[in-house]
């Protein structure tokens, strides 16, 4: 039996989960972050959300300073 989070990243688009996992909490991965989300919220009718993680914390979200990378979401509005 396969895990929810074990999907292709076309299934989990349709879904509103993830797509983007580990992204780095650095300059080029919130310049990454603001692309995505700039594309995204103004040409289509999808939400970007940013979810802090840390190392080893993938339950829940921490506070960004605190955190070595992130999880980006794409949700329909």
């Amino acid at each position: 039996m396969t895990k929810p989070y074990n999907r292709l990243p076309q299934e989990r688009l349709q879904e509103g989960r993830y797509v983007f996992a580990g992204v780095p909490n650095t300059d080029e991965g919130e310049e990454f972050f603001q692309n995505v989300r700039k594309y995204l919220n103004s040409r289509t009718n999808q939400r970007v959300v940013r979810r802090w993680r840390g190392p080893g914390n993938w339950s829940h979200s921490i506070n960004g300073d605190q955190a070595d990378s992130f999880v980006i979401y794409i949700d329909e509005r």
